[in-house]
């Protein structure tokens, strides 16, 4: 454990990073237990698909409606 500024950070190695499959941008969700003498980080992943690429795909499956749209 180290200091960043005001808050502490946890450090993994290389190959545990490998095999969560983890990145900068990877989210964890911390879990403390009722005692406070154990924390747990849980990888969070999305089920769900990028809202934005779900719209431009459906646009782009409609496209001759879309341009219909247009011409309103």
């Amino acid at each position: 454990m180290s200091q960043n500024d005001d808050s502490y950070t946890f450090r993994i190695s290389e190959k545990k990073q490998k095999t969560l499959n983890a990145n900068g941008n990877t989210n964890f969700e911390k879990i403390i237990s009722s005692d406070g003498k154990k924390i747990t980080f849980r990888k969070i992943t999305s089920n769900h698909p990028n809202d934005l690429n779900v719209a431009n795909q459906i646009c782009k499956d409609h496209a001759d409606l879309m341009k219909r749209l247009d011409n309103l």
